[in-house]
């Protein structure tokens, strides 16, 4: 039998582990209660480890409300060596479990949960803080149908002078931090709207937007991808498709401003699903979700594919390499250069270092950390000495510059 946790929290179960950090759920007095312990596994500077842990209980002692859990105590157990929280536990089920069990929601249930999950953020946010974590397991739903959010430990406080970064640690899970995080930007309270809407969109087709078999390559289409069109239902009328659109916005400048802002679409969509809308089969919808397959080639044919906004510039290299007896497929989206590599992965990568609202350095490290053995090669009209910078920067195997006839290799 387990020792009690903390020399009195008696273990019923464990809950789960996220970012170097175990919970469980424990019995102490009569009553329920949730023990954190954070390990030391998240990292080897201790400074982080505690920057989390301070993070999380500044942020509980700082939102005192009905709409978040009772922090009971904190400190450091020196038998885990472990910092700990013990919280009130809040009997409900997340909504990871209750997507598990129906695969996806209704849109007027869907519309209900995140809308109360907006409102939730909206009181963090005007307590200066941003959660940086929303996702269906942090959703915790009671049995009074009260939606709360949980899970603090990578909260940022806006009002707190810390400058200390979690440099090195996976911040939140891939599938739903916003592009800022993504790109190890600073984030504000629009991250979190980009995370609610991946979040509204997998209640209603059942599955992330954003989603590949490496946590690399998760991240490079969070960055890079626009998300996939939501299969047919009856159900969801365009205008819920452009909320979630507006929210899953790359340039945060996009995405909604406020909780009132994206509540008040929400409910404006509510309103015509209660009116009863049922929308009707469109004649493109099996076209948008058909695949495009790239052609096979030949085992001996070395594969380039080459991404680039310009059209012309893309002609150009199809040009060249082609008449050197390489096989080249050209793209103008990262949209169809992702979809392609699902059908068949290229010897090499061609790409603009400077597509619109991407960073091209950070496209290019997450690419070769997604796919180790591709090769890459940035391509670009900047100068020669900081397009070789940026290409040391990106991990790039080469570089090519269209203002001078040369490459660098």
């Amino acid at each position: 039998m387990q020792k009690p946790l903390l020399g009195k929290y008696n273990v019923l179960k464990t809950l789960g582990s996220g970012l170097g950090s175990k919970v469980f759920l424990t019995e102490h007095g009569g009553e329920r209660f949730v023990v954190k312990l954070l390990t030391s596994s998240l990292t080897i500077d201790t400074r982080i480890q505690e920057e989390v842990f301070n993070r999380e209980v500044n942020a509980l002692l700082k939102l005192q409300s009905p709409l978040v859990p009772k922090l009971i105590e904190y400190g450091f157990d020196k038998s885990h060596n472990a910092f700990f929280l013990v919280t009130e536990y809040i009997e409900g089920e997340s909504l990871s479990s209750l997507l598990e069990r129906e695969g996806s929601l209704s849109a007027l249930r869907s519309i209900e949960i995140c809308a109360e999950v907006l409102a939730v953020l909206d009181f963090y946010h005007s307590k200066g803080l941003v959660h940086r974590d929303v996702k269906p397991s942090n959703i915790i739903i009671s049995k009074d149908q009260i939606v709360r959010l949980v899970d603090f430990g990578i909260a940022k406080d806006f009002t707190n002078a810390s400058k200390l970064t979690l440099v090195n640690t996976n911040l939140g899970t891939p599938e739903y931090i916003s592009p800022e995080m993504a790109n190890n930007e600073e984030t504000d309270h629009r991250s979190d709207f980009f995370s609610l809407g991946v979040v509204l969109y997998e209640c209603l087709a059942g599955k992330t937007p954003f989603k590949s078999k490496s946590p690399m390559h998760t991240l490079l289409l969070v960055l890079t991808s626009n998300p996939p069109k939501l299969p047919y239902r009856e159900d969801v009328p365009p205008e819920l498709e452009q909320v979630i659109n507006k929210a899953l916005a790359k340039n945060r400048e996009k995405r909604y401003q406020s909780a009132d802002e994206f509540l008040e679409d929400l409910k404006k969509c509510y309103d015509i699903i209660k009116s009863g809308y049922k929308r009707q089969l469109e004649t493109e919808t099996k076209e948008d979700f058909q695949k495009q397959p790239i052609k096979k080639r030949k085992a001996t044919t070395p594969l380039i594919y080459c991404l680039d906004d310009q059209i012309f510039i893309l002609n150009i290299l199809k040009h060249i390499l082609g008449s050197h007896g390489f096989e080249v497929f050209t793209f103008s989206t990262w949209d169809d250069l992702h979809k392609a590599m699902d059908e068949d992965i290229p010897d090499l990568v061609i790409t603009d270092v400077q597509m619109p609202e991407v960073n091209g350095v950070r496209v290019c490290q997450l690419l070769k950390q997604a796919y180790p053995s591709l090769k890459v090669i940035l391509f670009s009209n900047v100068y020669e000495d900081e397009l070789a910078n940026l290409s040391i920067q990106a991990g790039a195997n080469a570089w090519i510059s269209n203002r001078i006839p040369q490459w660098h290799v």
